[in-house]
């Protein structure tokens, strides 16, 4: 008989881990279903082979590679050598639960030909903590698990896209969407097959009453250039779709009125003009974060390289030069800086001496009127005004306003030593 489902699980050591996740298999898989266990040894250093041979269950089919090949290859691999109409794509870490298999299979009779790649939940074993809910991208580009069960609401809602650690997808989408780009090594594998299937019109959903348990650490590892590579391969090939999500996802943000920036990568505040347009300035916030991580990985991957100063340059309005100190003294108390050349303006920096100011001294940044911050300014000595992550504009000249909360007749107690910033030139290619 042709099984309905397919169960391909890749294998590369853990043996214990794999035999404990056989077993929650087995024990949890309903009766009467057509189902099939396809087995990848991925040639494992341990006994997983030997393990393998000694099954003699005729649900189960064994593929032995003679070389590790990494996840992507073993799966494929797994995906061509299944015979059901349902592929579940799955980790070997993984402890299954009674009842988790029912609501994955409901959903594909429900959705029809619409749904295209399915996730579930995925809960710790170390702690019992929801690990995977679905994933998404965070504020700054990143992608991150949904770690929340939604209250209420749709049992199968939509997701930027779901782990491959349990996955399930027609055996003929799976195949006409080339099955896991084999480029990424243990890594973003998974979220590019989504995407392929988003780009093609189909959903990606996750079954929130689907449960399962996943021993994370085993399979997930720490940040390190071969994951930093498959990031930037990622972003780097679906940049449309990473602008139009943050866009999204920022014009949400400001509709809702949130306040500031909400973002480690951005300081301050969105003025009222910047509410009042939303999607332009979530737009110019996405561009911004997508810049910041290509330079990121310019400079963890590329030798060090970072994004060139080259061709950028300031002027400062508003004020005039003391020979005598070197300093530049403020006859009222508005001034302008104008940065040109600047794809994105890091940090800026602004220096100073006070000598005397009244309490309560402030100065207030607008970065090309789209975002504020307000300093408190000492009474007495030199300081250094920081502002991280300039909304940047960077097709033209970029402003930024400063506005002293000083008495004009208190304004020669003020003296400004110099303006200084880290940023990337328009012309360099990221």
């Amino acid at each position: 008989m042709i099984p309905l489902l397919s169960i391909v699980i890749p294998l590369h050591g853990k043996l214990q881990e794999t035999r404990e996740m056989h077993d929650s298999l087995l024990a949890t898989l309903p009766d009467n279903l057509a189902v099939e266990i396809v087995y990848v040894d991925d040639a494992s250093p341990d006994d997983t082979a030997h393990w393998l041979r000694s099954l003699h269950d005729p649900r189960i089919r064994c593929v032995f590679l003679s070389h590790n090949s990494g996840f992507a290859h073993a799966s494929n691999t797994g995906a061509h050598a299944a015979q059901g109409a349902l592929l579940l794509m799955a980790n070997n870490d993984l402890v299954y639960r009674p009842g988790w298999l029912e609501p994955m299979l409901d959903a594909f009779n429900l959705h029809g030909q619409s749904l295209g790649v399915l996730g579930n939940v995925q809960y710790r074993v170390a702690d019992g903590t929801v690990d995977h809910a679905g994933i998404r991208l965070k504020a700054d580009g990143a992608l991150e698990h949904i770690h929340q069960i939604e209250a209420g609401g749709s049992r199968l809602p939509n997701r930027w896209a779901v782990t491959g650690a349990c996955m399930m997808i027609r055996r003929k989408l799976f195949l006409r969407l080339d099955g896991f780009d084999e480029t990424y090594l243990n890594g973003c594998e998974d979220v590019d097959l989504c995407l392929k299937a988003r780009a093609m019109g189909f959903d990606v959903r996750v079954a929130l009453d689907s449960v399962v348990l996943h021993h994370v650490s085993l399979t997930r590892k720490a940040a390190s250039a071969q994951s930093e590579a498959n990031s930037r391969l990622l972003q780097t090939r679906w940049h449309d779709e990473f602008r139009q999500e943050l866009t999204e996802l920022w014009a949400a943000k400001i509709r809702t009125g949130a306040p500031g920036l909400l973002n480690g990568d951005l300081e301050g505040e969105l003025t009222p003009y910047a509410r009042e347009l939303p999607v332009l300035t979530a737009m110019r916030i996405a561009d911004i974060q997508l810049t910041i991580k290509r330079d990121h990985w310019r400079h963890v991957l590329d030798e060090g390289q970072v994004g060139s100063m080259q061709g950028i340059s300031h002027k400062v309005h508003g004020s005039r030069s003391d020979p005598s100190t070197g300093t530049q003294i403020l006859d009222q108390p508005n001034f302008d800086i104008e940065i040109s050349g600047a794809r994105f303006i890091r940090r800026l920096y602004l220096l100073g001496q006070s000598r005397g100011l009244p309490p309560a001294s402030q100065l207030t940044m607008h970065v090309n009127g789209m975002q504020v911050k307000t300093f408190d300014l000492p009474e007495q000595g030199n300081f250094r005004l920081s502002l991280r992550g300039l909304i940047t504009v960077p097709t033209t000249a970029n402003h930024i306003a400063c506005r002293l909360n000083v008495p004009p007749s208190e304004l020669h107690k003020l003296r400004m030593t110099g303006v200084a910033f880290k940023a990337i030139s328009s012309s360099i290619e990221l």
